[in-house]
């Protein structure tokens, strides 16, 4: 790996967050990962060389891994939230046979 992830993660860590804080929160632990995984492949494929700053180079890689994501998870018409779940169960306050009339 060109860069140590691990002081990589401890440093960008609070970027990825705020990169998807505006995201529903429903996706939010899944965004985190992908961040975390642009910033794993960012840091192995860094080269210095070639004249752009680290810090830079990173945030897009972080950024557009979520993008990335994103849309796949927004393009996913099979999820339902969570949230969305219980709304769709019938009340156990009615009598089994009209539960499910």
């Amino acid at each position: 790996m060109a860069l140590d992830f691990a002081s990589a993660h401890e440093r960008y860590l609070p970027f990825i967050r705020c990169a998807v804080s505006s995201y529903p929160q429903r996706y939010r632990d899944d965004l985190i990962q992908d961040g975390l995984w642009g910033l794993y492949l960012g840091c192995c494929a860094f080269d210095s060389s070639r004249g752009v700053p680290f810090d830079a180079y990173i945030k897009v890689c972080i950024r557009n891994r979520i993008c990335s994501a994103a849309r796949g998870y927004a393009s996913d018409v099979n999820l339902i939230p969570l949230e969305d779940v219980g709304s769709t169960l019938p009340s156990a306050d009615l009598p089994i046979e009209d539960r499910y009339a």
